[in-house]
């Protein structure tokens, strides 16, 4: 598996959302499965940062960050450990190895989600030009999360 997209592209996409609207956070078009998502552990560990960041950060005042209150998913370690994961990336370039599209979706506690696509897509018409965004749609929320949902 060379990660080529013979005579097509990838296209790599980051959008977020809650349960009542997406957010398309950015894309990038690349010559290669691997590059896309090369593209994509980047701006995981980029998000992951700016949802958690370390204590001791240049642009926070002292005192001004501290742990979130509450249990449930972690959306920032949860895009940590994919970007980390040698065995997730590599189930990825097999998916799109085989004209599929892989997606990673992280969670939070507040029920917000990120979500990580590559896909393959076809030479653009123009160049510079970039396909369409497709937002996923809202992941179905697990059981202990609709009950806490409940709760509130």
């Amino acid at each position: 598996m060379s990660g080529f997209c013979i005579g097509a592209g990838c296209l790599a996409e980051v959008c977020a959302g809650d349960s009542t609207r997406v957010v398309y956070l950015g894309g990038a078009v690349t010559r290669s499965h691997r590059l896309a998502l090369r593209w994509l552990r980047h701006r995981a560990r980029w998000l992951a940062d700016a949802l958690d960041p370390a204590p001791g950060v240049l642009w926070a005042p002292a005192g001004a960050l501290g742990p979130a209150p509450g249990a449930g998913p972690d959306a920032p370690a949860e895009l940590r450990a994919w970007a980390d994961s040698l065995t997730a990336q590599e189930a990825a370039v097999r998916a799109l190895a085989a004209e599929s599209a892989c997606c990673f979706t992280a969670r939070d506690c507040d029920g917000t989600w990120y979500a990580l696509t590559a896909r393959t897509v076809a030479p653009a018409a123009a160049p510079g030009t970039l396909p369409r965004p497709r937002f996923p749609d809202p992941p179905a929320l697990t059981a202990p999360e609709q009950a806490a949902r409940a709760v509130r």
